[in-house]
């Protein structure tokens, strides 16, 4: 029967554990994982080390977006037109990228200048935009997920576009692009890039929103969200005096139509009514009295 050891009492020394050969053999066991680990994650920075973000639009313009501290609300005036960004691998073809959900792209606003400043090699050379007050200044959908697209050539790629990004600063400035990978132990920054000067106007100087480009319309056709902008010129009903004036510079002897379609007697009135009730005067009689008083 073996021995009972009292409630409370420490174990003895033949109890107290793993003896020396077992400790080193789980010592060695351990240093065996920490080292697959390492070796795991340096094959894993490697790759992330080869991904690079490539801008396939440029934003031109946009109008500045106004936002109220007291209640958050956000009057979003849309970048024009929405950037689109692509993940790229310097490797060649990666199918991984394609389908991946680990990846997020964040857009913040940058000036559109390099700082005279030494920075690390990893940081961005272009200081980071804040409000007056120190909030970000961009507002909307600022964070979007590369997705499986195709180019307008129908090449597939992980594209994602920011159709709903907006900006709180009136002046130029570039859009400063960060990719980052989620995962369990947290969030790592792999790379950025930026984009092209553009400028953002104040509401009197902002002359419209232009008609969406062919790559945004084809984006569109997949699946995503993106409000479809046409040329605001066209389709506007003509101007009357236009028409008016084009009429009567064509045939200036003759009425228009509406003065035509009204029959009268051979006196010049109207059947509809007493002598004299209604006197109908053609352009032409306009032409002749203006001639005859020169």
């Amino acid at each position: 029967m073996p021995s009972s050891r009292p409630w409370g009492q420490p174990p003895s020394k033949a109890s107290s554990g793993p003896g020396p050969s077992t400790a080193a053999a789980s010592s060695t066991t351990g240093d065996s994982a920490d080292d697959e680990t390492r070796r795991r994650h340096e094959a894993r920075r490697a790759e992330l080390s080869q991904l690079s973000l490539v801008v396939c639009q440029q934003p031109e313009r946009a109008r500045l977006c106004s936002f109220k501290e007291e209640n958050e609300t956000i009057d979003r005036r849309p970048v024009d037109p929405p950037p689109v960004i692509e993940l790229v691998s310097q490797t060649g073809d990666a199918p991984e990228l394609l389908e991946s959900t680990t990846f997020m792209v964040r857009a913040s606003l940058v000036a559109p200048e390099k700082s005279a400043e030494t920075v690390q090699p990893h940081e961005s050379p272009y200081p980071t935009v804040k409000t007056p007050t120190g909030a970000d200044a961009t507002a909307g959908e600022t964070i979007q997920t590369p997705e499986r697209l195709r180019h307008l050539d129908g090449k597939p790629g992980a594209l994602c576009i920011f159709a709903k990004l907006s900006v709180r600063v009136p002046g130029v400035y570039r859009l400063k692009f960060t990719l980052y990978e989620t995962a369990n132990d947290g969030m790592t920054e792999i790379t950025h890039t930026v984009s092209e000067p553009f400028e953002v106007f104040s509401p009197k100087l902002f002359k419209g929103m232009h008609e969406s480009t062919p790559l945004t319309r084809h984006l569109a056709t997949q699946g995503l969200k993106v409000k479809l902008r046409t040329d605001s010129t066209s389709g506007k009903a003509p101007n009357r005096r236009r028409v008016s004036t084009a009429y009567h510079g064509n045939n200036a002897s003759e009425p228009p139509p509406e003065a035509m379609s009204a029959p009268h007697s051979a006196h010049g009135h109207s059947h509809s009514g007493p002598p004299h009730s209604r006197h109908v005067i053609t352009p032409g009689f306009f032409i002749r009295l203006t001639l005859a008083l020169e």
